[in-house]
């Protein structure tokens, strides 16, 4: 009787290579939501980007908004907070101008067009250093339809993880070598001090937009820009 050739595994070869199988599977595993989560993590920062530059081009629509509006007093009116809005009834040369502060933007609707206005009221920065608060809740944005808008204060709680502001660094006269303090604080046109607010020359109103990410990580993106009111 010929004697069989062939060879059991023993229990502990067995083991060694289920084990060999496992971690091999878990360091696959591993890499593979490695890269799934940044790839996740790039998307997010790509949408941040494109919110910030999106309000960016929203400053230039405010701008141009009140161009339109107010096309006579150029020098009065295209760096106001709200195109479309007289504050007093009277012309827009007191109405608010945009300065060194901290907005949000909001948006209405006329004639079937958007239209961009500053907020400003009671606005604290925004800093979620500290974790979300009531404060920071101005800033927040919800998604609808694939849009990312201001969020209703019934409609923030469960989704927002944006926040957007526009922080203005100040008001400078466009034909001057200024430097980041020698803003010109002009709350709007009939300022009877300095008398550069009312004085008919080129100014420029610098700027820079903010989103902040909080949700599984946090950062925050900067993208900073400048418009004039264009003496022409």
């Amino acid at each position: 009787m010929k004697k069989s050739n062939f060879k059991w595994f023993t229990l502990i070869e067995i083991v060694f290579v289920v084990v060999i199988v496992a971690v091999w599977l878990m360091s696959i595993i591993t890499a593979v939501n490695y890269g799934l989560k940044n790839v996740w993590i790039a998307k997010q920062r790509v949408i941040s980007i494109n919110l910030a530059r999106e309000w960016i081009e929203a400053i230039y629509q405010i701008r141009d908004s009140n161009r339109l509006s107010w096309s006579s007093q150029k020098d009065e009116c295209r760096l106001k907070l709200n195109p479309l809005r007289d504050s007093l009834g009277n012309d827009c040369s007191d109405d608010a101008w945009m300065q060194s502060w901290y907005y949000a933007i909001y948006t209405f609707v006329t004639g079937g067009q958007q239209i961009f206005y500053l907020s400003w009221w009671n606005r604290a920065p925004l800093d979620l250093t500290d974790w979300i608060q009531d404060s920071d809740m101005k800033y927040a944005l919800c998604e609808n339809n694939w849009i990312w808008n201001p969020c209703t204060w019934t409609s923030y709680e469960w989704q927002t993880k944006y926040f957007r502001e526009i922080h203005g660094l100040g008001l400078f006269l466009k034909d001057s070598d200024t430097v980041w303090w020698d803003y010109i604080d002009c709350e709007n046109w009939k300022d009877s001090f300095p008398s550069d607010c009312w004085l008919s020359n080129a100014k420029e109103f610098r700027f820079c937009s903010k989103v902040a990410y909080i949700w599984e990580t946090q950062w925050d993106i900067n993208i900073c820009g400048l418009i004039t009111n264009f003496k022409d």
